[in-house]
C-alpha cells in the first residue's frame, strides 16, 4: 500500500506549477508538522490517519526542495520541515527570483529567513500586505548578501 508522504512525493515530482498541487503540498507541509510532534490544526483527515516516518520525512523534505528549486514556489511548504539545514541560500534565491513576481512567496521565503535568524524585519513584524515595504527589506537583505560575499 502506498504511503500518504509516496503518493505526495510522487506529486510534487512531476508538478511544475503549485497551484496543480496545492492540497499535495499543504498535506506536505501537516506531514512535516506531524513528525515534528505538533498538535493537529487544521490537518486533513488523511494527514491525522497517516503514518510518517523519518525516512518519510526526509524523501519529502527532497522532493519539496526540488519543487522550490524548479519553481521558486513553496517556501511556505519547506519552511514547516524540521531540518532546515542547507536552506538559506535557497529561500535567498526564492526572495531574488519572485522580487519582480510573486510578492506573497517573496515574503514566505523572507520569513522563513527570519525564522532562520536572518536579519531581514527590523521592526520585528511583518505584514504579507506591505508589499512595498517588504520589496525594500529585500532589496536591502540581497545588497547585504552580496556585500557579505564580497
Amino acid at each position: 500500500m502506498t504511503s500518504l508522504a509516496d503518493e505526495i512525493i510522487e506529486a510534487i515530482e512531476s508538478a511544475t506549477d503549485w497551484r496543480s498541487i496545492w492540497d499535495e503540498l499543504l498535506n506536505a507541509a501537516f506531514l512535516f508538522e506531524k513528525a515534528r510532534g505538533m498538535a493537529p490544526c487544521g490537518w486533513s483527515e488523511e494527514v491525522e490517519l497517516a503514518d510518517i516516518t523519518i525516512a518519510d520525512a526526509a524523501r519529502l523534505r527532497l522532493a519539496v526542495v526540488d519543487f522550490v528549486q524548479r519553481t521558486g514556489c513553496g517556501s511556505f511548504i519547506l519552511s514547516k520541515c524540521g531540518d532546515q539545514t542547507g536552506l538559506k541560500p535557497l529561500y535567498t534565491d526564492v526572495v531574488r527570483r519572485q522580487f519582480d513576481g510573486d510578492l506573497n512567496e517573496m515574503f514566505q521565503a523572507m520569513i522563513a529567513l527570519s525564522n532562520r535568524g536572518e536579519s531581514i524585519f527590523p521592526r520585528g513584524s511583518a505584514s504579507a500586505d506591505d508589499t512595498d515595504i517588504n520589496r525594500q527589506l529585500a532589496k536591502q537583505y540581497l545588497a547585504n548578501i552580496r556585500e557579505t560575499k564580497a
